[in-house]
């Protein structure tokens, strides 16, 4: 970039500088000409005193407290039942907490030589196809094949619809037999609000899907479903 279109960002910039520095509680505001026993001096005196007197009421306790392990979701969190919007906090990785809940995330969602793959079946309307369809494996693309272990086990495995089964669901989503068009704007976000609180409640399972499925890390997949609670 040229200096030319610099040129704003630096002003605004030395703005913000300005104000932060000449701010009535800024050290550098009274430094330039400071002499013991003036104004400017005294009032530091005075800063300095006040917030010695005030050291031993300051909360030493952590700021960080976050326990996905004990992690509670009352029902009155959310939009629907508070106005104020508040993002999703992502996870604390720092904690021991919840790095030990991670590591049982792990545990739980990485498949082995024993464990069964999960089948999703097929659902249409609020009904479970139970005649057979073909069946689509689905691998984690981290577990790769090796002379030690040669079979990757698989995560799970889906019902594959067919045109009939897809022209099926088409037709009751254009029936709308729920009558969600008829649904009012404040039955939606109370609907939504719910559909938060799950997502909420899933957020572990979600991050071993995904590691498991798309072989994504829990420190990329965690701050995704934050930010999916906060569309919903």
């Amino acid at each position: 970039m040229t200096s030319q279109e610099q040129f704003i960002s630096a002003i605004s910039y030395l703005v913000r500088r300005i104000d932060e520095n000449t701010s009535p509680d800024n050290f550098l505001r009274h430094s330039f000409d400071i002499r013991v026993g003036s104004t400017e001096c005294k009032f530091l005196e005075k800063q300095f005193l006040d917030s010695w007197k005030l050291k031993d009421e300051v909360s030493s306790a952590p700021r960080r407290q976050q326990n996905r392990v004990k992690e509670v979701f009352p029902d009155n969190i959310g939009t629907f039942r508070d106005p104020i919007f508040r993002n999703e906090a992502d996870t604390d990785w720092v904690l021991q907490e919840n790095r030990k809940w991670a590591e049982k995330l792990r545990k739980k969602w990485q498949p082995t030589e024993k464990s069964k793959h999960k089948k999703i079946p097929l659902i249409i309307g609020k009904s479970e196809i139970k005649s057979r369809r073909k069946q689509q494996l689905f691998f984690d693309p981290s577990q790769l094949k090796t002379p030690l272990v040669p079979d990757v086990p698989a995560v799970y495995s889906v019902a594959l619809a067919t045109k009939t089964d897809v022209n099926k669901a088409v037709k009751i989503a254009k029936e709308d037999p729920e009558q969600w068009r008829e649904t009012t704007l404040l039955k939606r976000h109370e609907l939504l609000s719910a559909a938060a609180r799950n997502l909420r409640k899933r957020r572990g399972d979600l991050i071993g899907i995904a590691a498991a499925v798309c072989g994504k890390t829990f420190y990329e997949s965690d701050p995704e479903i934050s930010e999916a609670i906060d569309f919903v």
